[in-house]
């Protein structure tokens, strides 16, 4: 992961007091965000950072046991879904427990989907 003093302090004050593997999860996703969109707005929306470009967005969560990526579209998470169709999922939204890593070059997908012509 990129030097997460480079992350908005919206991401690292989220993530400050949680458990290490959830924290690494979301900076990492915040990372890619970051990287591949270095104009991306970020912000805290519904208690997660939420990352806008246009009318796309993308916001990472966590939760007791897990982190959640959210996009509320089905299609824009189909990538990851694909390369990894055991991954616990919603209508729009990737959950990862703590055991499981994420797959970057399927999440940087999902990103691009998400933030991407909009």
């Amino acid at each position: 992961m990129g030097d997460t003093m480079s992350l908005p302090s919206v991401v690292t004050d989220y993530t400050n007091d949680l458990p290490e593997i959830r924290r690494q999860k979301i900076e990492r996703v915040a990372d890619i965000v970051c990287t591949l969109f270095p104009s991306v707005e970020v912000s805290l929306e519904y208690n997660m950072p939420t990352f806008r470009l246009g009318e796309g967005w993308i916001c990472v969560g966590n939760q007791k046991h897990y982190c959640s990526v959210y996009t509320c579209s089905s299609e824009l998470i189909e990538p990851y879904v694909q390369a990894h169709p055991n991954i616990n999922h919603g209508k729009g939204c990737l959950r990862f427990r703590d055991t499981i890593e994420i797959d970057v070059s399927a999440m940087e997908l999902v990103v691009r989907r998400a933030l991407s012509d909009s």
